[in-house]
């Protein structure tokens, strides 16, 4: 009967993941190679890729925002869509600055955040969002390999030399109680 064939097709389709078809469902993008990939060559060169991608972007990235009271609809304006992806490739580059065991590796990602810092602008995106940053370099900055520590230092003269002094970094800039 010319039913069975198709319900054996059916089976065979329904039985077969896209997994098992393809070997791996995830996307592979530079930032899952950054974070994920076994050679430290690779994440190294995603890095830098990324890096060379957003240095020639800086005007681009300049319109974006993050409204958190926008509304969610079918439509998100440009300017929400590259705010998503600043939050992102901050979370993603913080990740690999904080977690990397390869010098290489960490020195490419703080040039990257360096040159993210200098494209974002900060006063459009959410409150709170650059005190992430500051804590893991000052970290760096006191690491005793100088490979480190000139870039974490060059990032955090990124983070002070926004545009618009922000009240996050001017947080950070007031002695505290013990300081006194």
């Amino acid at each position: 009967s010319p039913q069975i064939p198709s319900k054996n097709l059916k089976n065979i389709t329904t039985a077969t993941t896209t997994k098992s078809i393809y070997g791996n469902t995830q996307s592979h993008t530079l930032v899952t190679s950054l974070l994920e990939d076994p050679f430290p060559k690779v994440r190294a060169i995603a890095a830098m890729t990324l890096y060379h991608l957003l240095d020639s972007s800086k005007q681009f990235l300049s319109v974006a925002e993050l409204n958190p009271k926008a509304k969610i609809s079918s439509y998100m304006p440009l300017s929400q869509k590259l705010g998503a992806m600043i939050v992102e490739l901050h979370r993603a580059l913080l990740c690999s600055v904080g977690l990397e065991r390869h010098v290489s590796v960490v020195v490419q990602s703080l040039k990257c955040l360096t040159v993210l810092v200098q494209a974002t602008p900060y006063g459009r995106m959410r409150h709170g969002f650059i005190s992430r940053i500051i804590p893991t370099l000052q970290v760096l900055v006191g690491v005793s390999d100088v490979q480190i520590s000139v870039p974490a230092l060059a990032c955090l003269a990124a983070v002070f030399s926004t545009a618009k002094p922000l009240v996050e970094v001017v947080a950070f800039l007031k002695p505290t109680q013990q300081q006194q």
